[in-house]
Formats: structure tokens, sequence, C-alpha cells
């Protein structure tokens, strides 16, 4: 069934924008990979067009503490890139990517190592997967240094959202992902509004001769 926001883009577009979406993943998940010297398993990107308050109910679980690594891309496109980890995994991550015995150290707050930690693996993984996106539209992409949210699942969603406007339909990708080996998984997700794809998309239909 084709929803009102999906109305809004053709076909062609959404399945460029999908594709986009694998592309972006594959370089993304292989950042992760190396980085953790492990294999990363992922799901087929979930790519969607919904409207702003459809968004809360497909990302995460409202009542679970989470850390959140929230970046907003401020040239080339405007969007919002997060990787949403339960809590207990995002210490996992810290400890593992540290080379750290597991629980070494009692945490209850997240130390300046620790944000330094998830912004580095931030950076990276939004580096990799923008590049890729850049490459596919030809389009200069920067995104601003990462920042840390520790806080519950419905209000990472607000927080995200409130840079939105609630007027606007987005572009949802998500990805769920995990470390094999380990107890570690989260959500890659991206969400670009309407009107910031739009020019990227005139552009990529007039290299495709269709504009």
């Amino acid at each position: 069934m084709v929803t009102k926001a999906e109305e809004a883009i053709s076909s062609f577009e959404l399945d460029a924008l999908k594709e986009t979406a694998n592309i972006g993943t594959g370089h993304a998940t292989i950042a992760l990979s190396a980085l953790m010297n492990r294999k990363v398993n992922i799901t087929i990107p979930n790519t969607t067009l919904v409207s702003v308050h459809e968004v809360g109910g497909k990302i995460t679980s409202a009542n679970e503490a989470v850390v959140g690594i929230y970046s907003k891309m401020r040239q080339g496109i405007a969007g919002n890139i997060v990787i949403i980890l339960p809590t207990s995994c995002a210490y996992r991550l810290i400890d593992f990517i540290n080379k750290k015995a597991e629980g070494e150290q009692k945490k209850d707050i997240l130390n300046k190592e620790d944000i330094a930690t998830l912004k580095k693996l931030g950076s990276l993984l939004y580096s990799a997967y923008l590049t890729a996106l850049a490459n596919f539209f030809e389009q200069n992409i920067v995104f601003q240094k990462p920042n840390i949210v520790s806080t519950f699942g419905d209000s990472i969603v607000d927080f995200i959202l409130v840079q939105i406007g609630e007027q606007e339909k987005v572009l949802l990708i998500s990805i769920n992902f995990d470390v094999e080996g380990t107890d570690i998984k989260g959500d890659f997700v991206l969400l670009f509004t309407l009107t910031s794809l739009s020019p990227l998309l005139e552009n990529l239909k007039k290299k495709m001769g269709m504009a």
C-alpha cells in the first residue's frame, strides 16, 4: 500500500535512495568490522518514507535506556544520523574497542574516555557511510562532530525530531546490527527531509538523462 508520504516521491527516486542505503551500509559495516576485528551482521536497510510522528515507533523501544551517537549533516544535504545502542551494549562496545575486560570498571555514567571512544566510533562510521552517499550523488557532504546522548528511547527520538520540524516528511533509513561473538547490538538510523533530498534527486535524474 502506498502511503501519502510515498506519493511525494517517484518509484525511481525511492529505488535510487534504497540503493544508496545499501551502498552506504556496506561501507559502514566494513569500517566497523575492521575496528572490532569481528564479523558484523546487519539487516537489509529498511528504507521508508514516513511522516515525522511515525518515526518514534520505528527506531527504538520507548522505555529502553540507550546511548545515542548523534550527528547532523551541515553541508550538501540536511539530515540527521544516529547510532542507538542499549546502554549495556554501549559499555561492552567501549570496553571492546579499548581492549579492556568487559566490566573491568564499574560504570554508572559515561566518563570522558567513554565519550571520546563513542565519538571516534561515530565519526568513523558516519564518514564511511556519507562518503558513499556523496560519491553516489556527486555531492560534498559534511557532518558535524558527533554528540553523545544518554537517555531513554522516546527521549532520544524527541531530541532528533526537534531538529526537523513537525510538518516535514522524512526518509527513514534504519539498519539493525550485531557484532558476531559478542552481545553488542544496536541500530544505525538516518533521517533526511524530502526538501533536502530534492536537489540531489534532480542531479541524479540529470545524470541519467531523465530531466
